[in-house]
């Protein structure tokens, strides 16, 4: 990909991308929040989702973490997955005087015997500790400092700190691991949690890289996944945790990944024949931030291996004077189940003349086999496509990292103001939430949703444009409820077909047209709409 100097095909890839990037689906449900707490200055957050029962009662647990000039938690949970309260809790109130919480990561665990939730926060300090603390749950809306961890502990010093948990348990055991960056290079401590009681077990602290084996070289901003795929108990196949990191080398212009098995890193064992190098760059690029999610089901019938994940990052490849190209990169691996193999691909998700997708830090969670990306971004025109100012956007990727759409989804139900540093997360195969900072209404709010695939999509009653069939053959019937410009793309973005529709139902004769895939656009007075078509 670096080395790619075929503009023609750049252009035909901007052309293409950009006819979807400028389909965006507004959100169907409202962004759920806080009222009562207003915040500025908030740089990082971080976020997490869990389902629980108690008494037989089924509970969702939905967290937010933040820093900023008051860092709080934001937090609420739902009975039977019902409209439920949200509530709003200091991290911990000692550390919170002195505003000491920079860029904190969280997760939920179940604690089962005393029927709670318990959230792992990790956290930087000003004076450059790396932290945790745990925060406790319970049915009644209570959440207090763990007992057992009031003060939280120091794990390192560094920053840049990130937190993974496996969503499936061997027993009543939970386990999950931490990364920081220190001094340039990367640390990392893994752990078990043991729901029984409230107590982890923490593992040695290992060095995943480090600088002075590698020509004094740092790297920075690293992240983690770690990804289940087995069975319980002795079954087959034989249970197995991987845990994947990865890191940017700036010098270099390196993307990093290492790899290895949850009890090598917990004993504190590192393979440096783990380390490598996942992409180089050119040395002209600009990096930013990779994030980095797995799938995490515990099932063989998913089409994909223990050691698939996909990196996120923001980027500038290849800068041009003063025609800049911001880009969505991803890094996949996954499992060729028919040639038995693991397959690594490079992909941009999206082409845009957008500054803030470089700045607006990508992430990405796994809902089942697909993942949700999601990023900030900045409109492409003034009060283009309902967007104004600063927006969050997302996209779905099957597990070989496909679009599952055709087109980009607003998360956000704001188009004043802006609303920035998004967090995604995940539970089973259908349950997603966003969180985000609005800055228009000063606070953190929430999206989520029961269905990861028509999550953000308006509802097909609502939709004021419909293509069918597709694949078509002779002829198509496009449906209308308000007057639309048509027009037809071959892959080469050139127009076949241009034609002024009416409102209603109307049959478009496409016998003419040579069979292949052409690309759609549908342009009303409140929608737009393009999508792949096939006409065979």
């Amino acid at each position: 990909m670096n080395n790619l100097k075929i503009y023609g095909i750049i252009i035909l890839l901007f052309i293409v991308n950009n006819i979807f990037a400028q389909t965006i689906h507004t959100p169907s449900n409202p962004d759920e929040f806080n009222p009562a707490t207003q915040e500025a200055k908030i740089n990082n957050t971080g976020n997490d989702m869990l389902n629980y029962e108690v008494n037989g009662n089924h509970f969702i647990m939905k967290i937010t973490v933040a820093d900023g000039t008051e860092p709080h938690i934001i937090f609420k949970s739902e009975n039977n997955y019902a409209q439920g309260q949200v509530f709003t809790n200091i991290i911990d109130n000692s550390l919170c005087a002195n505003r000491d919480i920079i860029d904190p990561d969280v997760v939920l665990v179940n604690d089962f015997n005393n029927q709670t939730v318990d959230a792992i926060i990790v956290y930087e300090t000003k004076t450059g500790d790396i932290n945790i603390i745990i925060k406790e749950y319970d049915i009644n809306g209570v959440f207090n400092n763990n007992p057992n961890y009031i003060n939280g502990i120091s794990i390192g010093h560094g920053t840049n700190p990130n937190i993974d948990v496996s969503t499936v348990s061997p027993t009543n055991m939970q386990l999950f691991v931490i990364t920081w960056e220190d001094n340039g290079d990367i640390k990392s401590i893994t752990g078990e949690w043991d729901a029984n009681v409230g107590l982890f077990n923490l593992g040695a602290t290992v060095t995943i890289y480090d600088k002075t084996i590698h020509d004094d070289f740092s790297v920075s901003l690293p992240d983690v996944t770690i990804n289940y795929l087995g069975s319980y108990g002795s079954g087959n196949p034989p249970q197995y945790w991987n845990v994947t990191y990865c890191f940017v080398e700036e010098k270099n212009k390196l993307l990093y990944t290492y790899l290895d098995d949850f009890m090598n890193i917990y004993n504190g064992v590192i393979n440096s024949n783990n380390l490598s190098i996942r992409h180089t760059f050119n040395s002209s690029d600009l990096l930013g931030t990779p994030r980095i999610a797995s799938p995490d089901l515990g099932s063989t019938t998913y089409p994909y291996g223990a050691e698939d994940y996909t990196i996120v990052m923001g980027g500038i490849i290849d800068p041009q004077p003063n025609m800049p190209v911001f880009r969505i990169l991803g890094y996949n691996r996954h499992y060729d189940n028919q040639n038995q193999i693991y397959v690594n691909n490079d992909h941009y998700y999206e082409y845009s003349q957008t500054p803030n997708i470089y700045e607006g830090k990508p992430v990405i969670a796994y809902v089942g086999d697909i993942s949700i990306v999601a990023w900030e971004i900045d409109a492409w025109q003034p009060n283009g496509y309902g967007l104004d100012g600063l927006d969050i956007i997302q996209r779905q990727l099957t597990y070989d990292a496909s679009p599952v759409t055709n087109f980009y989804s607003r998360v956000n139900m704001d188009v004043v103001g802006n609303q920035f540093a998004p967090s995604v997360a995940s539970f089973s195969t259908d349950r997603v939430l966003y969180s985000f900072y609005d800055e228009n209404s000063q606070n953190i709010r929430f999206k989520s949703s029961g269905n990861s695939q028509i999550y953000l999509r308006i509802r097909k009653d609502d939709d004021k444009l419909g293509i069918y069939p597709n694949p078509a053959h002779n002829n198509v019937t496009i449906n209308l409820k308000e007057a639309a410009n048509l027009t037809i793309y071959d892959m080469n973005g050139r127009i076949i077909l241009e034609k002024q529709l009416f409102e209603g139902n109307q049959k478009i004769d496409i016998s003419n047209i040579n069979s292949g895939i052409y690309f759609m656009k549908l342009k009303s007075n409140s929608e737009l709409k393009a999508e792949k078509f096939i006409i065979y």
